[in-house]
């Protein structure tokens, strides 16, 4: 009877890390979508329209998730050629450095195209330097050197870390 309760222990216990094993493993998987997910539910609140409408797929593809300090933000695109290719380029990476007035990283490419420079930048402003340093504003700043206007980050909040990894994503 004792070898009876001791192979019902084992089976029981046996059974209990199988299921945290797949608990674990099926989180582990699906953590990509999670962000998909609080993208889609942050443009459908943003712009008040049920994500399935037809109305999304125009504003999809002028806006892309920025992800900064665990804090999902929306990147309003502007209508240029350099960030349509920043999208294309999504989802990416960067490790990103603070300075005084922005956060500063360097794309694996540079973009190209005809656009405009801007001589101020605002909050949440996403601008591209060198064709390939993109600069996302902390605070509002007259700008010296030539900048291309990317877009702007909705609601971005103060950024105080010096190196930030940021996600883009679609």
């Amino acid at each position: 009877m004792k070898n009876y309760k001791k192979k019902i222990i084992i089976y029981v216990i046996a059974f209990i890390i199988c299921g945290i094993i797949a608990y674990l493993l099926y989180n582990f998987l699906n953590n990509d979508t999670k962000t998909d997910k609080n993208i889609e539910s942050k443009i459908e609140d943003y712009y008040s329209f049920p994500a399935s409408s037809d109305e999304q797929k125009l504003f999809e593809d002028k806006l892309l998730g920025v992800e900064i300090n665990d804090n999902l933000y929306i990147l309003e695109l502007e209508d240029t050629e350099m960030a349509k290719d920043l999208l294309y380029m999504s989802p990416f990476k960067l490790n990103m450095e603070k300075d005084n007035n922005s956060l500063k990283g360097y794309l694996n490419t540079s973009l190209s195209g005809n656009n405009s420079y801007v001589k101020k930048a605002s909050i949440g402003d996403v601008m591209l330097y060198n064709n390939n340093c993109l600069v996302i504003y902390t605070k509002d700043i007259e700008l010296d050197d030539n900048y291309i206007l990317i877009g702007h980050i909705v609601d971005l909040d103060i950024i105080t870390e010096s190196n930030i990894e940021v996600s883009f994503v679609r």
